[in-house]
């Protein structure tokens, strides 16, 4: 029953990457590049991660990439999940999203971790709290 459970389960993840910028092919790298950014009202966002015995069970299924990452960890500890940093990537997305800001200028993160039945369970409360910005032109500074 439950490998039938769990072959009929399905799941559902969003990842939204930050705005790139193209480069010609043929021209010469750029040394820099000069962001117009105009900064607005204060946002903010929220997420929780739940995990037992280390294994996460709910959290976020949206992500901010950039936002509460551990990408430049070598390797082998890149492979190991992250609850915290899911989260605060997800209260990243949900500041984002709901205000339609490409990016949170001067994020401030609080996290509260919570363990219940002798550690066994955890909950990660993740809160930010920036302004919105929003891109108005990136120039390429040579």
């Amino acid at each position: 029953m439950l490998a039938l459970t769990l072959t009929l389960s399905a799941c559902t993840a969003l990842n939204v990457s930050g705005p790139a910028v193209e480069l010609n092919p043929g021209a010469i790298a750029p040394t820099a590049y000069k962001p117009d950014i105009e900064v607005g009202q204060k946002i903010q966002g929220t997420a929780q991660s739940v995990s037992i015995l280390g294994i996460q069970i709910k959290g976020p299924s949206s992500f901010a990439d950039g936002y509460g990452t551990v990408a430049s960890a070598p390797f082998p500890l890149s492979l190991i999940p992250n609850p915290a940093g899911r989260a605060k990537s997800g209260a990243a997305y949900e500041a984002m999203s709901s205000s339609g800001a490409d990016l949170i200028v001067a994020p401030q993160y609080t996290i509260k971790t919570t363990k219940t039945l002798l550690g066994l369970i955890k909950t990660i409360e993740v809160s930010v709290v920036g302004y919105k910005g929003t891109i108005k032109s990136i120039q390429v500074v040579r």
